[in-house]
């Protein structure tokens, strides 16, 4: 693991009675260090209308939701457990929804290619990888436009781009959404700031906690997603480079190295089994099952927002249940 620096439906527009006004406020942002960005976020402001938003998965929908509560429209286009990002493919309608935003927040890192190849030059684009301040990720956007978009494929020990599971990203990613929103509604901006320096004091302490349980011991992950929080808790990850790269390249993974994987986690010698409900496939289910009659513990870890949960409730549940798991 890399060495880090702290730190799908498009709703209607509402008019508003104060369009006038809303137009002299937001003229000033014209002047901001993004002017083409900002003019169109005026113009959609002068209008009366709300801010639209989209973002990739619901992970970055809720943090904007958030910030910025029913002042801004925001739209997922991936919202469900039941679907899989890394195979998901936009639609049509994906497409209009995207182009229509005044603001996109994507992921990035290859992860959610299709949201890249949409956005426009006039929209604010919030790019997850490129606002953290992780070691590696320079190199793993250039890896990835040498691969023009077709996926996202990890070196052993390569850029990890899943960076919702990194507290302090998520930190830097909810700061940068108050700005760019605050540049299109001028009016709301110290409102907008103040709700994520809220959010961002809740994920701070959530990163004491992590860092206090000084975990000591390995994992096997069945891919490499919660590697942040994994680390930041102390663990370290003990996956066969030859299992993750089978994995992540979506084929069988060959017998012998099946083989070593499976006598890793029923070894006694990790802490956890780091489980990927939404990307199972037969060969994982059987680790999970070897592991689970050996008595290890199997912490289940999601792509998306679980229904009923806020972000900092998610990331909390799955505090509880690494520190559950490495007593």
């Amino acid at each position: 693991m890399s060495a880090r620096v702290q730190g799908l439906r498009a709703r209607p527009f509402v008019r508003s009675a104060v369009a006038v006004s809303a137009l002299s406020a937001l003229a000033l942002t014209g002047c901001s260090a993004n002017s083409g960005d900002a003019q169109e976020g005026d113009a959609a402001a002068s209008d009366g209308d709300k801010v639209t938003v989209v973002t990739s998965t619901n992970v970055y929908s809720d943090l904007v939701e958030q910030v910025a509560g029913d002042h801004v429209d925001v739209t997922p286009i991936i919202d469900s457990a039941a679907q899989d990002p890394h195979s998901y493919e936009a639609s049509p309608q994906d497409r209009l929804t995207i182009e229509k935003a005044d603001v996109v927040i994507l992921n990035g890192g290859g992860y959610d290619a299709f949201m890249e190849d949409m956005t426009t030059d006039s929209q604010k684009v919030i790019n997850a990888v490129d606002v953290s301040e992780l070691e590696g990720k320079e190199e793993a956007a250039e890896a990835h436009d040498e691969e023009g978009h077709e996926g996202h494929h990890h070196e052993p020990g390569g850029f990890n781009e899943h960076v919702w599971y990194d507290l302090d990203t998520m930190q830097t990613l909810t700061e940068r959404i108050a700005e760019q929103l605050g540049e299109i509604d001028q009016d709301r901006s110290k409102e907008f700031t103040d709700n994520a320096t809220a959010l961002n004091d809740r994920l701070s302490g959530m990163k004491t906690e992590l860092e206090s349980l000084k975990a000591s011991g390995g994992y096997v992950a069945t891919e490499p997603m919660p590697g942040y929080l994994l680390q930041d808790a102390g663990l370290h990850d003990d996956t066969p480079a030859e299992f993750m790269t089978a994995i992540d390249s979506e084929s069988d993974v060959a017998p012998a190295v099946m083989k070593e994987t499976t006598d890793l986690v029923t070894s006694g010698h990790i802490d956890l089994l780091a489980f990927n409900q939404q990307t199972s496939t037969g060969q994982t289910e059987k680790l999970r099952e070897d592991a689970e009659k050996s008595g290890v513990s199997v912490v289940e870890f999601s792509e998306t927002l679980p229904d009923g949960k806020n972000y900092q409730e998610w990331m909390q549940d799955n505090i509880d249940r690494v520190s559950q798991a490495v007593k």
